[in-house]
């Protein structure tokens, strides 16, 4: 009961830090899944207690700086720290590795949806790993100096720095230990991540979900920015100001940028529109509307790799998703018995050739892959030639070709006879 009383005087005392933590658990939810988040959070909060249980005895990596204990009997304190103090450490951290995948990964922007189509090979790159460390240090320029003043509003003191700071009380050791503790903190998650098979439960599709971790992270910016001014603290309310300006023009700016929205985006903004709209309507309905995968002669209905796609519009739209979170490798594969990787949209054609009687027959199968972009170069098809097997029957006219197929056949004098004299049979 002890335990349970400290935790909801926490809650009351510190009512912001549990609203942006229950915002970020939904957020992280709905992009990582359930394990993946509790593993972050779990993480998260370790290292950076560990790191304020250390700074407040031995000055690493913070520097040294003392908790007031006024408030230890209404809220739950773990040793000497605050329980919320480490815990609000979580969701910043994830927001700054959040706002890195969002400025090196490939973007999917249309009218009803914002997506962020993050790569395992970019969540696992060193350069997110370094601007999301950023980002996490950057936002303590702001929040680090007016939380030392919280006697001035409804935070209240609860620490100070014994031996003041060069940056409005704060000394310059307290950002180089944010910076180290986002470091190993998102270096590790990315071990773990690579090394362990997480489940997707929780994950889902959410509208504009690509904004959401940016508009948390600049409603704290703001929120910590607002409470500066309030309290009468204009130059550093002005610095912070200062200090974002170029952070939100290139934020502002990066979805308008060309080269972010690769092949992989533009296919997924393309097919989740009439995926979105004609589910409610398949459901209202009561009709079953054949999915991109089912149409045409190229339907492959024995892919074991999407199942989904037999399950109609819905079921197509569940795999793009599923492999639009997995990465950008998953996203363009439509597998098939004769084509296991090549692009989602495949044009096919196919020429038979039979032989003379009593020879053998031989299929050549080329495929073209997608334009990646409305200007790119088309590169050269492949050409699979499949050696059929020896044919006693004599050899006999092709059925007569689909929309999409043509057959090309020879003389019946055959390579003996004379030269070949090739016709095609138009559908």
């Amino acid at each position: 009961m002890r335990l349970l009383h400290l935790l909801a005087g926490s809650v009351v005392l510190r009512p912001y830090v549990f609203v942006f933590l229950a915002v970020y658990l939904v957020t992280a939810v709905t992009r990582l899944g359930w394990w993946r988040t509790v593993a972050f959070t779990l993480i998260a909060w370790a290292i950076a207690y560990v790191a304020e249980f250390s700074s407040t005895r031995t000055g690493f990596p913070f520097g040294l700086y003392v908790y007031l204990d006024g408030t230890r009997d209404r809220e739950l304190w773990l040793a000497n720290v605050p329980f919320f103090d480490s815990l609000s450490f979580t969701f910043l951290c994830y927001l700054g590795y959040a706002l890195a995948l969002f400025l090196y990964s490939p973007l999917a922007v249309s009218r009803r949806d914002f997506q962020v189509l993050d790569a395992p090979e970019v969540r696992a790159s060193p350069r997110v790993l370094l601007t999301g460390a950023f980002f996490v240090m950057l936002i303590d320029l702001v929040i680090d100096p007016l939380t030392l003043r919280g006697d001035r509003w409804f935070l209240g003191r609860i620490y100070y720095y014994p031996g003041g700071g060069i940056h409005f009380g704060v000394p310059l050791s307290n950002y180089a230990g944010w910076f180290l503790v986002a470091l190993v903190t998102l270096g590790l998650y990315q071990r773990v991540e690579r090394r362990v098979r997480w489940s997707r439960a929780g994950a889902r599709h959410v509208p504009y979900a690509g904004v959401l971790e940016p508009a948390i992270y600049l409603g704290i910016l703001l929120f910590n920015l607002a409470l500066t001014f309030w309290i009468g603290e204009t130059l550093l309310g002005l610095l912070g100001c200062m200090l974002y300006a170029p952070v939100v023009v290139l934020f502002l700016s990066h979805p308008l940028n060309p080269m972010r929205r690769t092949a992989a985006a533009m296919t997924y903004a393309v097919l989740l529109v009439p995926v979105t709209v004609a589910k409610p309507a398949a459901a209202l309905t009561g009709s079953r509307t054949p999915s991109h995968f089912e149409r045409g002669p190229t339907r492959r209905p024995e892919s074991p790799d999407l199942p989904e796609a037999r399950a109609g519009t819905g079921g197509a739209a569940a795999a793009i998703l599923r492999t639009s979170a997995e990465g950008l490798a998953g996203l363009d594969k439509l597998a098939t018995p004769s084509q296991p990787s090549r692009a989602l949209r495949v044009a096919r054609t196919r020429y038979r050739v039979p032989s003379a009687p009593r020879g053998r027959q031989a299929r050549i199968s080329t495929s073209l892959p997608p334009l990646s972009f409305p200007m790119a170069v088309v590169p050269v098809s492949s050409i699979n030639v499949t050696p059929a097997a020896f044919s006693e029957e004599p050899a006999t006219r092709t059925r007569r070709p689909t929309a999409n197929t043509g057959t090309r056949t020879r003389s019946e004098e055959g390579p003996r006879g004379g030269p070949w004299a090739n016709r095609i049979v138009p559908p």
